[in-house]
């Protein structure tokens, strides 16, 4: 993958290799530039490479290197470029590693929201590349239909394993306390929101949904991230007047602290592959409101039995979600409801598939 910085991918496959290790398998972890709040998380078994590249479209003689130096029987790969790099460094180093493509958004969504001149080129890549990948996974059921349609693949040729996000340490962290003194002791209903201040996430939404949300009951928000909205954003709570119960604390280490305390987890994006902190949020036991984008909601939530699901960009739909969140408290889920997306389940997964040669 492209760097440890603190997204969904990252933590992926972090999660993946510390479990890969402790169960006694040699894992290298392999990224353009090893710089990231994830670099933290990785167990001193897992052998770091850092290709010393911090675009990856220039990573690709330094890949190629090291698949013919380390000869590794099975390379999995994340993010769309670093894909098809993967692919590409291959066929350089004329190495015997099977190659696994793995998707973690919903292409129709991604490409069409970033309709650039290099988008549309990155497009006719990946519908070149892809198919020479030995094995092309998706994170969700409904990625994995649209990666089939988007790039041209037969639906049988992409298969499904989720993110390995639940973990020990996850359930270990949630204890603490947050550090913000909104959630410590508190007695206004406290609303999170978290992930990357982009448009993909649209957390302005969010604030419309908040501000309408808080004309009905007193309530706060915090939104956990860092990104390139933060200054439009940033305006949008101004011209609400929200600037005293809404809180922008910028990357949180431990986020399932927040998790754990928060009185509604809401999911406002656009889209998504298979969302991390929804199920994050499952596993914390908070109560969740999460928009009916592409990808992933519906499988996680179980089609709205785990949380109430809105339509996407439905501000007063969000809003009226919220409320009723706050007014029905916490209910008790069994812990069945977040097994699929455990470390355990989709280690195994993962480990047989590279045992298989990744066919």
């Amino acid at each position: 993958m492209p760097s440890l910085r603190g997204g969904g991918v990252e933590r992926t496959f972090v999660n993946l290799s510390n479990a890969l290790v402790r169960m006694g398998e040699p894992v290298d972890l392999v990224v353009g530039t090893s710089t990231g709040q994830n670099r933290k998380f990785i167990d001193q078994n897992v052998r770091l490479f850092d290709l010393k590249r911090p675009r990856m479209s220039m990573a690709l003689p330094a890949l190629a290197r090291y698949l013919k130096d380390r000869k590794p029987p099975c390379l999995v790969s994340g993010m769309e470029h670093t894909n098809a790099v993967a692919v590409l460094a291959k066929r350089i180093s004329r190495s015997n590693a099977a190659v696994v493509a793995s998707i973690h958004n919903t292409l129709s969504v991604q490409y069409a929201m970033q309709n650039t001149r290099k988008m549309r080129f990155t497009l006719q890549v990946a519908k070149r590349i892809y198919p020479m990948a030995d094995k092309v996974i998706a994170v969700s059921r409904e990625s994995a239909d649209d990666a089939a349609e988007v790039l041209g693949l037969a639906r049988d040729r992409i298969g499904v394993i989720y993110n390995p996000t639940v973990t020990p340490d996850l359930f270990a962290r949630s204890s603490e306390m947050p550090d913000h003194p909104w959630l410590a002791n508190h007695d206004v209903p406290v609303i999170l929101g978290v992930g990357r201040l982009s448009e993909q996430k649209d957390f302005a939404t969010l604030i419309r949904a908040f501000a309408t949300a808080k004309s009905q009951r007193n309530m706060r928000l915090i939104i956990l991230g860092e990104g390139p909205l933060r200054g439009s954003l940033e305006d949008l709570v101004r011209s609400l007047g929200l600037q005293d119960s809404v809180a922008m604390p910028g990357f949180a280490m431990n986020p399932y602290a927040y998790l754990a305390r928060t009185d509604v987890y809401v999911l406002s994006s656009l889209y998504e592959g298979l969302p991390g902190t929804l199920i994050e949020a499952l596993a914390c036991g908070a109560p969740i409101v999460s928009t009916n984008c592409k990808s992933g909601p519906k499988e996680i939530l179980d089609k709205g039995r785990w949380g109430r699901i809105v339509p996407v960009g439905d501000a007063n739909a969000m809003a009226n979600a919220i409320v009723e969140s706050i007014d029905s408290g916490r209910v008790a889920r069994p812990d069945s409801c977040y097994a699929p997306f455990t470390i355990e389940a989709v280690t195994h997964q993962y480990l047989a598939l590279a045992r298989e040669g990744g066919v």
